[in-house]
């Protein structure tokens, strides 16, 4: 039977996060972390921000990272603030040295790269578009199989039926800017990882600005998932109250284009 403990982490780097971490016993040497946060992290900075409390849990033994995931939930103010970041993190307990070895990177031209490029920004579209017009199935079959861990099909149509609510109809929305990763050494699993950032607007929301994070395990599939998806919005009441001179600050913080 496993066993939940709750210890009380205070992590301090450049900026101060204040959080709680949960672990419990999943088989012998074989752990779950959860790591509650004020703010949204990282990976890596939630993984660091873990790795003293796994190192105990170990007890002398090399914590080993193994599958993670997260949740983040982004709703934006004037002074910054986040709701909440919820990440879950696998280790095991083991007498080796985790090691990173470098990854080669694969072979891909300028016009392939500009080809994947023009593929995922119109599958960013499609991804998005097919919320707002209620095709909430199709968008979902665009997620990986980690994501569809984090919220079942009608948990997440809900959140995002509701969101749609909220903000109204869509007026126009540019997507700016595809950033690939070849092969990154410390990501999940080896394959391209397209970062898409996108801006909107609503009807009840003028900004609304966001990145959906694609992956392929190698450049010459069509078959890329939405691995990770972020946004953050101003509503038409808080732009009221937002300062001219303090709105491309805000704009920034939520992965927003500079004006």
């Amino acid at each position: 039977m496993s066993h939940l403990f709750k210890l009380f982490l205070f992590l301090m780097s450049s900026q101060c996060f204040a959080g709680t971490l949960t672990f419990k016993e999943v088989s012998k040497n074989e752990y779950e972390l959860i790591l509650k946060n004020e703010k949204s992290l990282e990976i890596a900075q939630a993984q660091q921000a873990i790795y003293d409390s796994a190192v105990k849990i170990c007890k002398g033994m090399n914590p080993i990272y193994g599958k993670y995931k997260f949740e983040s939930q982004e709703p934006i103010s004037e002074d910054g603030e986040t709701s909440s970041f919820t990440f879950v993190q696998n280790i095991t307990c083991s007498d080796e040295v985790q090691s990173t070895p470098s990854r080669s990177k694969f072979v891909i031209s300028k016009n392939q790269e500009i080809e994947i490029k023009k593929l995922v920004s119109e599958m960013t579209n499609k991804f998005i578009q097919s919320k707002e017009e209620g095709s909430f199935k199709v968008a979902y079959d665009m997620m990986s199989p980690s994501m569809k861990k984090i919220s079942d099909f009608n948990s997440w149509k809900k959140k995002e039926s509701d969101y749609l609510i909220e903000s109204g109809n869509l007026i126009n929305r540019d997507v700016w800017r595809l950033t690939m990763y070849n092969n990154p050494d410390n990501s999940p699993s080896p394959g391209v990882y397209i970062a898409a950032d996108y801006e909107s607007s609503y009807d009840n929301h003028p900004v609304h600005c966001g990145y959906v994070m694609w992956f392929a395990s190698n450049p010459n599939s069509k078959e890329y998932k939405v691995i990770r998806e972020e946004a953050g919005k101003i509503p038409n009441d808080a732009m009221k109250n937002i300062k001219p001179e303090n709105l491309q600050n805000i704009r920034k913080q939520i992965g927003c284009r500079e004006l």
